[in-house]
């Protein structure tokens, strides 16, 4: 079928998971020191974690289709949901030697509830503030 520019959005945010073997979702994301958050290796209250999304849009200085990332600033307003509420966001930039992948860093707050399956989500601001909500998914907390 052929697309029409109506079909076309201009945002579609999506968080990167990984399944572990009980078919439980965890986004990708990665701890200070560079290891993968897992239940047995969860991040930690007061540490800056990495996700990585697509969907998120135009960069400054602006990217072309199928161009690798070198660290470029995101455009769009950003808001990470960690436990059904906002947290700080760190940066939001398109991932470096990647292509279409962005990597966004956010804090978890001292006072976030901790478990395996803490909900999480990545959503964009358009600039008329309609938020655009993409898959959620959990990460692994501990104190």
């Amino acid at each position: 079928p052929t697309r029409r520019s109506s079909d076309l959005v201009d945002y579609q945010p999506g968080l990167f998971e990984t399944v572990d073997q009980n078919n439980r979702r965890y986004a990708v994301a990665i701890r200070p020191n560079g290891t993968y958050v897992t239940p047995e290796n969860p991040a930690r209250t007061g540490e800056v974690i990495r996700v990585f999304v697509t969907g998120i849009g135009q960069t400054t200085p602006a990217i072309a289709a199928g161009q690798t990332g070198s660290g470029q600033r995101v455009l769009a307003d950003i808001v990470v949901g960690l436990n059904d509420t906002g947290v700080r966001l760190v940066s939001a930039t398109y991932a470096t030697n990647l292509t279409g992948i962005y990597e966004i860093a956010f804090e978890i707050p001292a006072i976030t509830a901790t478990g395996t399956d803490r909900p999480l989500a990545v959503v964009v601001v358009r600039n008329n503030g309609q938020f655009v909500y993409g898959n959620g998914s959990t990460i692994a907390i501990s104190q």
